[in-house]
């Protein structure tokens, strides 16, 4: 089942990728296959330096996350995949996002791009999609950061529908500028132009992912020797630190750090 609500909705989401991707400067782009589909992978920095992959977070894409965190790129070479199940260029369907698919899914994709054991960075989801990977394949990570992270707590459920999902669904019923900031400054404040039009393009035309990674268990991790940062945000609807940050104390075993970025 394709992720898009229609065809000319998935055309208006691949121009905007191809704007993002354009505004990054030089990147390269390649197409692996995984045993779900293709996979569509950004690349950047310095052809000799050493690998370093980034999985963006979901409401976003592969070149907006990449940009974020360009300053990566002057020591790292970096590969950004789309991940399959959110608006990009990867496979046009879901992965189940409980199991471990997301972790046999980045593996084959390491694989393909022969990069060996690397250093990841996970953003939100891509977090999620880390500690899928940790637990299918622990021996793949070198280093791992994860930001706001899924898969490490079930987001909140009352203070989720009440503070995001009215909001979207108000936003649904009847779109307007308004009603979509309400939601965005919920995932960014302040809002820049481009992420509350990326935002709202992503609402109008993408289906969204059915769930989020589940929470990893230490049992899972127990094979996991590489060194973790966590950095978690106090007010984060999805996954506040108030309640990440205990429990990333007690799952990892090689927690190198857990920081929380304050009033965000």
């Amino acid at each position: 089942m394709s992720i898009y609500r229609s065809a000319a909705g998935e055309a208006i989401i691949l121009a905007m990728y191809d704007r993002q991707v354009a505004a990054l400067g030089t990147v390269d782009e390649r197409v692996v296959e995984t045993r779900f589909g293709p996979t569509h992978v950004l690349i950047t920095g310095p052809q000799d330096a050493p690998p370093l992959v980034l999985l963006h977070g979901s409401h976003a894409t592969a070149p907006y996350s990449l940009r974020t965190v360009l300053p990566l790129a002057d020591h790292y070479r970096v590969y950004a995949p789309d991940i399959m199940g959110h608006p990009g260029r990867s496979a046009s369907k879901f992965l189940p996002p409980r199991d471990l698919s997301y972790g046999r899914w980045i593996g084959d994709v390491l694989e393909a791009l022969r990069l060996g054991a690397v250093p990841v960075v996970g953003l939100s989801f891509g977090a999620g999609v880390i500690l899928r990977l940790a637990a299918y394949a622990p021996e793949a990570i070198t280093a791992a950061a994860l930001v706001v992270p899924a898969g490490v707590i079930s987001p909140p459920m009352f203070p989720m529908i009440a503070r995001m999902a009215l909001p979207m669904l108000a936003y649904r019923r009847l779109p307007t500028r308004e009603r979509l900031l309400r939601v965005v400054r919920l995932l960014a404040d302040p809002v820049k132009e481009e992420h509350l039009g990326m935002v709202g393009a992503i609402f109008d035309h993408v289906k969204l992912e059915p769930g989020w990674p589940r929470p990893a268990t230490r049992r899972e991790l127990v094979d996991l020797t590489a060194p973790v940062l966590v950095l978690a945000a106090d007010q984060d609807v999805y996954f506040p630190a108030a309640r990440v940050i205990p429990r990333v104390l007690w799952l990892f075993q090689h927690l190198a750090a857990a920081e929380v970025i304050t009033n965000c």
